[in-house]
């Protein structure tokens, strides 16, 4: 059966002259096989002998009536057809302002914002059907030779551990070889214009942005320039004061100095940079010294974009260590173009999940525990001062969390501003780029050469008209801040903390201080002449014309599972052992049916065309608040929402405090970050408000203590134990906070469960783990059998559970799959083969969702 992987048998069985069956190998005359070669049966005619002549005319007037019957039954077709077109037409032609236009006319309750059920019934129900049976998947669905036949994993859905030997999904599943964007629209961003939210219709080049440069700073020693912003450093290459080579060098030793350490870098580009610099300097000798504000400076990039022939791509996965892509990254591509040099490629969570790598965990250089993730290496280097800035991802929290724990600014750039061409992804439908650097008065200059315009290998790009945040007018912004008084509320009878509703904080500390910091917020932007309204979170959620009652609300959530599973560029769904070294082992995305994702979709397009022409948009530029997902105090659909739809993300740090009782060693320091949201393609707006806020709070920047971070991880194990053994109870040691009455503060972050002996998310051995940590470019042996997770069941049968998936894999471990090595591997039973297999339970439930789903309007 050909759904069997690696299996030599046909789902034809051919017949010889004895009419016994043939085995037959794959490739091995196919055509006989489809033609179904078998001895020719005896003709009817030749057993029976002649039909008389009134038999004949009655076979023939027999097929005159079937004749007649089916035309009858394809005209009843035709009518329906026509009919069902209608009403799809009618139900297309609605507007989008709540009011029911369904039909029939009678159905409708003229009083509410949604439609009764009857309603539901025929247009709800119809739009469904049409978008799951005629949407768009089958065009995006990656040809034949991108898919491999998959078998099911015994049909256990919750059994991750299956026995080695074999893949766990599906035929109808897409084969996924870390996909990267494709040329279709995954987001339906393009659907959700409207009224509010329109794409651009002209656009500029990165050299139509002037950017005036400062004064060059003062400056002594190449340390200097660690904590420089980007237009400073380009202001003393400018005058001669510092050439391209000291600017690279200074970086990367600092760089080279720090990684032992914290566990940020995962390939050193240093060779080449340096030749680049020293490329550089031999133009500008030449008296070309004007080349752009972003001409030497060096910068990290997250280890899941390709940049040059040969270096790997490894996405933080051990099985990925010599993986080296074909297509190369286009927005790193466009910062060379620049004059921007990338230094290293930065470390990752295994699979773009938190702060743990199959070689250890990346720490933040603020002793407040791991980097966190994904964009663990990009949030620790650019804090760190080794990176002006860092090129960084986010499905969902990696960069918003690496900024929080960091305590470094992010950005999130919106929808289609940057191409994710040549960048291994999660779900094409939410990921997007962006970056991690200290200053926001630098964002403007990095977003302008950063931009990509239309790229063919990202069909979701878009050109657009970028505006240096520096030329923003502040009379023609309006800003709505959302407050609360920030009142921790001490639970006796659970003897635990939570916020009084006022706020609503991510990553337990973006909330930290609110009141000081709203009051000083607007002292700044009243000092600009920026105007603004202020909001509780309850009056900010009555400004929006949508709520957890709107039609699609409940389904309007992007699920990363349905995502990856359903989606037509799913990621992680490469093979079994994958998902063994990596925390997806227990969230892996199940065999879900392709009519979840296309419902999904459906909702996410009406949802999200509501929410990107909302009034609120037509009335605010920028929305600030402490919820990083999310922008406006809005019912919330789904942490991921804002990620589908795009809307340009600015974290903009803040607030520092120095927190010793934190921690044994005395140096933690703790911080919190502002969150701007702007509509797409208006990122400059959130740049220039930014701006305004760091600069007021400017005087209480704390750079990480480099003395306390080496003397912190000296010595330290691939998985730090020892340094989280120091975290204290901060109720305990750092009185008032977290006390009855008292103010709140920050809650540590606990070491990556990847580490943790006998979590379910475990793929660091326990001994690897207590190894002394190696980067994995300084050791001998890139991937020792003891860092892989089960390699005593996986390694015997490499060659078929792991090979065919990742050959440079087996090529680094020296492993050579040749017929005597295929024969003697195991081979491990492989089930009945099956689409999907469900319970009576799991039918009566999935039956159940659908009808309430089509009662309820989308709610499921």
């Amino acid at each position: 059966d050909r759904r069997h992987v690696g299996t030599t048998r046909t789902m034809c069985k051919p017949s010889d002259s004895t009419g016994n069956p043939m085995v037959m190998e794959i490739g091995e005359a196919e055509d006989d096989c489809l033609n179904n070669s078998r001895p020719p049966r005896p003709r009817r005619s030749q057993e029976r002998g002649d039909t008389s002549q009134e038999q004949r005319r009655l076979v023939v007037w027999l097929q005159g009536l079937q004749l007649l019957f089916l035309g009858l039954i394809v005209a009843l077709c035709a009518v329906l057809v026509y009919r069902q077109g209608k009403m799809m037409r009618k139900v297309d032609d609605d507007d989008d302002d709540g009011s029911c236009s369904c039909p029939p006319p009678a159905a409708c309750d003229d009083d509410a914002a949604t439609c009764s059920p009857e309603e539901l019934d025929a247009s709800v129900f119809a739009a469904l059907a049409d978008q799951i049976a005629f949407g768009d998947f089958v065009a995006m669905t990656p040809q034949a030779d991108q898919t491999v036949q998959r078998v099911q994993n015994g049909g256990a859905a919750t059994a991750y551990d299956g026995p080695a030997g074999f893949a766990i999904y599906d035929e109808y599943n897409p084969e996924v070889q870390f996909y990267l964007a494709n040329a279709g629209d995954d987001s339906l961003v393009r659907d959700m214009q409207g009224d509010v939210f329109r794409f651009p219709e002209t656009s500029n080049e990165p050299d139509d942005v002037a950017f005036a440069l400062p004064e060059p700073p003062a400056y002594a020693t190449p340390s200097d320039l660690y904590y420089m912003p980007i237009l400073s450093i380009a202001a003393l290459l400018k005058n001669g004061t510092v050439d391209c080579v000291t600017i690279v060098q200074a970086f990367i030793d600092r760089l080279a100095e720090f990684d032992p350490y914290l566990g940020i870098v995962a390939t050193p580009l240093y060779d080449t940079a340096l030749e680049t610099a020293a490329s550089f300097d031999a133009v500008i000798a030449e008296g070309f010294a004007d080349l752009g504000p972003l001409t030497c400076i060096p910068f990290g990039v997250k280890d899941h974009h390709q940049i040059f022939d040969d270096d790997p791509t490894m996405y933080g996965s051990l099985l990925h260590a010599a993986n080296v892509q074909t297509v190369k990254s286009s927005l790193v591509a466009r910062l060379m173009d620049a004059g921007a040099i990338p230094i290293a490629k930065m470390m990752l969570g295994t699979f773009a999940w938190s702060s743990a790598n199959g070689w250890g965990e990346c720490m933040s250089p603020y002793l407040n525990g791991p980097g966190c993730g994904s964009s663990c290496g990009s949030g620790a280097g650019a804090a760190l001062g080794a990176l002006p800035f860092a090129i960084s991802e986010e499905t969902s929290g990696s960069i918003a969390c690496p900024a929080a724990q960091n305590l470094v600014s992010g950005h999130i750039g919106s929808y289609g501003t940057l191409s994710r061409g040549g960048a291994g992804l999660l779900t094409s439908e939410t990921d997007h780029l962006g970056w991690h650097s200290r200053y926001l008065s630098d964002f403007g200059v990095i977003m302008n050469y950063a931009r990509t315009g239309r790229d063919a290998l990202d069909g979701d790009t878009v050109a657009i008209p970028f505006v240096n945040p520096a030329d923003v007018d502040p009379a023609s912004l309006r800003v709505m801040i959302i407050v609360g008084n920030g009142t921790w509320v001490y639970d006796a009878q659970s003897a635990s903390y939570a916020w009084d509703g006022a706020v609503r904080q991510s990553f337990s500390k973006t909330a930290w201080h609110w009141p000081e910091r709203v009051a000083r917020i607007k002292a700044a932007l009243d000092a600009a002449g920026v105007a603004y309204d202020v909001f509780t979170l309850d009056e900010a959620n009555a400004l929006w014309s949508f709520d957890s009652r709107t039609t699609y609300f409940e389904c309007a959530d992007p699920r990363i599972d349905v995502m990856m599973a359903g989606g037509p560029w799913a990621q992680t769904q490469e093979f079994e052992y994958a998902f063994q070294n990596s925390k997806w082992k227990t969230s892996y995305p199940k065999n879900i049916p392709m009519k979840d994702y296309r419902y999904m979709r459906h909702c996410m397009k009406e949802l999200g065309k509501k929410f990107l022409n909302d009034p609120v948009w037509g009335t605010y530029d920028v929305i600030i608040e402490t919820n990083s997902a999310l922008g406006g105090g809005y019912d919330i659909p789904s942490s991921s929402f804002e990620q589908w739809v795009r809307t340009a993300k600015t974290f903009v740090m803040d607030y520092y405090e120095a927190l010793p009782c934190a921690h044994a060693l005395g140096k933690t320091v703790e911080g919190a970050y502002a969150v701007l949201t702007a509509k797409p393609f208006e990122d400059h707006k959130n740049f220039y408000v930014g701006t305004l806020i760091q600069n007021a709070a400017m005087d209480a920047v704390i750079f990480p203590d480099d003395d306390a971070i080496k003397t912190a991880f000296e010595g330290r194990t691939r998985c730090p134990f020892a340094f989280y053994d120091g975290n204290a109870d901060l109720a305990a040691s750092c009185p008032p906070l977290n006390t009855p009455g008292g103010p709140p503060a920050p809650t540590p972050f606990g070491i990556d469960d990847a580490c943790i002996p006998g979590s379910p998310l475990q793929h660091l051995p326990e001994a690897w783990g207590q190894e002394p940590y190696v980067a994995p470019y300084n050791m001998d042996e890139k991937v020792p059998d003891r860092a892989l997770w089960r390699w005593d069941e996986y390694g015997p049968v490499a060659c078929t559970a792991v090979c065919p998936f990742v050959p440079s894999f087996c090529e680094l471990k020296g492993i050579v799959c040749d017929d005597r090595r295929l024969a003697e591997e195991p081979v491990a039973p492989l089930p009945e083969p099956t689409h999907r297999k469900l319970s009576a339970a799991d039918r009566a439930r999935l039956r159940q969702d659908f009808h309430d789903m089509l009662q309820d309007g989308g709610r499921l």
